[in-house]
């Protein structure tokens, strides 16, 4: 252990390294490639307002019409099962920051909606407890609609065929309407929201810490990325999508709403006939990263294109964030209705190069004599010069380097270079993954060298997208479809709780992570064990 003073903060840095080298310990592999601090992938579900106040309406509405048909008897059964369904319902809130909120459920509303008897279970009290924890990170936007729905205004077709895979879609109303107006309701069962949870806050923190980082990078156009700005109304006439941003062939474009949307005439008009004035203040982004793209779809909300991705921006957060792993923007939206955002991005399916460059300076001759007297490392890369001792003449210079955990080597895991002799071409590369080379030479008692490090650069989003459309035929003339049902829009958001891998994590700046949280859960006894261990 290094020497370190006697203060707060020195200390701190002294825990958190103390626990990263534990984590990296248990937690990195290179079985299939380099994987570290990797979560896994949660879901938690809560019923709708609507769908509550459509099962408590029935509810009443059935214990009333058994107490007209079936007499005193009737009602006080019909009453047991409705109040059954409405207790149920009201805990069926599965998303909560706390375990002891969730309440374990089985009810007869399971018929109803398809979703099992069991609606919140054991695995939703262990997210409950990851989140009070500090170890979980919600990946979804919010709550997203699941496929499970209830035809409102109309019958509908249960698992019809339909254009697309019909194994998400439960089922989908048969209106004569537009796809997407009032008179195609559909009661929304429920929503989920999507995690990553980690075995620790320490990991947490670092993904949280490291992927920001990536991001950054992009924005600071490191490794060849490339930055298109756009400003642009919130509302504009007739709305549409703004004109397309290239940045290294990712295509983004922006919505705009219609600006007729400010008169309330309109605005109930449009909720009748079709969504076309926002619910929200956020902004939709449609992203393209694709070797050739069609054109994007033709409403945010409810439309589809192939290649094409749809993400829903706070108009009001201005931070960096990723949208794919090659692209990524930051900007928002601000009072007087104008939004200005820039886009940074790496060129498609390749990422940016970046190279890191580690400068190496010893003596060839110190008062002692073996490895490691002098030696440097960048995350997983290390390198140790031998020295000889004061009275060797024409000592030979030693080079040995070791690509392996994060702060140490085992005896075997190191690799000597031949230097004897100095290294002058920039090509000369003594590592494949990462790539790595060197130059460099000795003179005079001195060994100057630099290793450059190549580390591919991505951004690392909290999910990837999907979308898909589910359109069934209900009337064909000539061969042709004349009336369809509604239109189904299957829109996931799959949680990316994997680990970093060597690029990534050798991309990373841990020095400049904030662990103060993370420190703050240690208590005090601990402190004192620590202390007493290392410090003492």
């Amino acid at each position: 252990m290094p020497e370190l003073p006697d203060d707060e903060g020195a200390f701190s840095d002294a825990v958190a390294a103390a626990g990263i080298m534990d984590m990296i310990a248990q937690e990195a592999s290179f079985d299939g490639g380099f994987s570290i601090f990797p979560g896994v992938e949660k879901e938690c579900r809560a019923i709708t307002g609507d769908f509550r106040r459509m099962i408590e309406f029935n509810a009443t509405v059935g214990t009333a019409l058994a107490a007209y048909f079936g007499g005193p008897l009737g009602a006080v059964l019909a009453g047991a099962a409705g109040a059954d369904m409405i207790n149920a319902v009201q805990n069926m809130q599965c998303c909560q920051d706390n375990p002891e909120d969730v309440v374990l459920t089985s009810s007869l509303i399971s018929m109803a909606t398809g979703v099992g008897a069991d609606y919140c279970d054991m695995e939703d009290i262990e997210l409950a407890a990851a989140r009070l924890a500090g170890r979980a990170v919600q990946v979804t936007p919010g709550f997203v609609q699941t496929n499970n729905t209830l035809c409102t205004l109309a019958d509908y077709v249960y698992n019809a065929p339909a254009a697309g895979d019909m194994a998400y879609a439960r089922q989908i109303c048969s209106h004569w309407t537009r796809p997407w107006s009032i008179a195609n309701t559909q009661t929304q069962v429920d929503r989920y929201q999507r995690w990553c949870e980690f075995d620790s806050m320490l990991a947490r923190l670092i993904q949280e810490q490291g992927r920001q980082q990536l991001a950054e990078l992009a924005s600071q156009n490191a490794g060849g990325a490339l930055t298109r700005s756009i400003e642009f109304n919130y509302y504009r006439n007739s709305g549409g999508w703004t004109n397309q941003l290239n940045a290294n062939g990712n295509i983004v474009r922006f919505w705009q709403w219609n600006e007729e949307c400010h008169d309330e005439a309109y605005y109930a008009d449009s909720m009748v006939t079709g969504l076309d004035c926002p619910s929200n203040t956020d902004i939709y982004a449609a992203i393209c990263s694709a070797e050739s793209c069609q054109e994007p779809p033709g409403h945010p909300i409810f439309g589809y294109s192939p290649g094409w991705q749809i993400h829903q921006l706070r108009a009001e957060d201005h931070h960096i964030r990723a949208l794919n792993r090659y692209t990524v923007v930051g900007g928002g939206c601000y009072e007087d209705g104008t939004c200005a955002y820039d886009v940074h991005a790496w060129p498609v399916s390749q990422g940016g190069q970046m190279n890191i460059p580690l400068d190496m300076n010893w003596p060839t001759n110190f008062p002692t004599e073996g490895w490691g007297e002098f030696s440097w490392s960048h995350n997983n890369v290390h390198f140790e010069a031998y020295t000889h001792g004061q009275n060797v003449d024409n000592p030979t210079p030693r080079l040995r380097m070791c690509v392996n955990s994060n702060f140490s080597c085992q005896t075997g895991d190191w690799t000597e270079i031949d230097i004897s002799n100095g290294i002058d071409n920039i090509d000369h590369y003594i590592n494949s993954s990462p790539p790595i080379s060197l130059t460099g030479g000795c003179s005079s008692g001195e060994c100057d060298f630099r290793a450059n490090i190549e580390v591919t650069l991505t951004a690392k989003p909290w999910s990837t997208y999907s979308e898909q459309t589910y359109d069934t035929c209900m009337l064909r003339v000539l061969g042709s479809c004349v009336t369809r049902a509604s239109t189904t829009y299957d829109r996931q958001y799959h949680p990316d709780c994997s680990g970093f891998t060597l690029d990534e994590f050798l991309a990373l700046d841990l020095g400049k992570m904030d662990f103060s949280k993370y420190i703050e859960t240690l208590s005090e006894q601990a402190k004192a064990e620590f202390s007493k261990t290392w410090l003492d």
